[in-house]
């Protein structure tokens, strides 16, 4: 038994049916002796939806994941710096996952990898931290004092936020009794809501980085400044 396919070109048969063959193919031949319709045989016709259906991988594409990255400047000899790292373990543990990377980047040439490396020990950091050799992330980012932080989308090239990761210091040396803003947390929580962050920086309060081409005799590697 035979029934037709949508197709008005090609046939469905019964006998065989994972075989497309065209309809006109169907009919026999000028000898009266019917065509074959093995399995095995495939139409042009046939052939053609074979090669349109494995190109469909190649013309189909889904956007590119969001990645971003939470660039931690730091300095282990920075109180600043080592106050905060609590609050940046929390929110490593609150937002970090897929989309979401946090690495702390140490700039002052002073720093060393075993230093750094006792200070992750010391505070529990959980996430990677390493040199900014030759500052080219702090040149990059125009990141002046520790600890500021800089939320970068990869895909997009873009600065979402830069700043300070709450208000608790308006001086150095001077904290608030009560935190009243926390913008890296509100950054954060826009970016996994997939939403555009209400605030791009604020301030950073913190100890100025040592350049490269100074001595650290000569400009103290946490002198204390606020960041205009």
């Amino acid at each position: 038994m035979k029934s037709e396919y949508t197709d008005p070109g090609l046939t469905w048969d019964a006998q065989y049916p994972f075989s497309l063959v065209e309809s006109d193919q169907r009919a026999s031949g000028a000898n009266g002796a019917d065509r074959d319709l093995s399995p095995t045989r495939f139409s042009r016709t046939s052939w053609r939806h074979v090669y349109l259906f494995l190109l469909i991988p190649l013309f189909s594409f889904s956007p590119p994941q969001r990645s971003i990255e939470v660039y931690v400047f730091m300095g282990e000899e920075c109180i600043i710096s080592q106050y905060y790292t609590l609050t940046l373990k929390q929110l490593w543990q609150s937002y970090a996952g897929e989309s979401i990377h946090f690495q702390g980047l140490f700039p002052n040439p002073s720093s060393s990898p075993e230093k750094i490396k006792a200070f992750q020990d010391k505070y529990d950091l959980p996430f990677p931290v390493t040199l900014d050799l030759q500052q080219e992330q702090m040149h990059r980012f125009g990141v002046k004092v520790t600890p500021e932080v800089v939320v970068f989308d990869q895909v997009k090239q873009q600065i979402l936020y830069q700043g300070r990761i709450d208000n608790t210091y308006f001086r150095v040396g001077k904290r608030r009794a009560i935190t009243t803003r926390t913008e890296l947390e509100e950054v954060l929580q826009a970016v996994h809501a997939n939403e555009k962050p209400a605030v791009e920086n604020a301030p950073a309060v913190g100890c100025f980085i040592t350049k490269l081409q100074l001595l650290s005799s000569d400009v103290p590697m946490c002198k204390p400044v606020s960041k205009q």
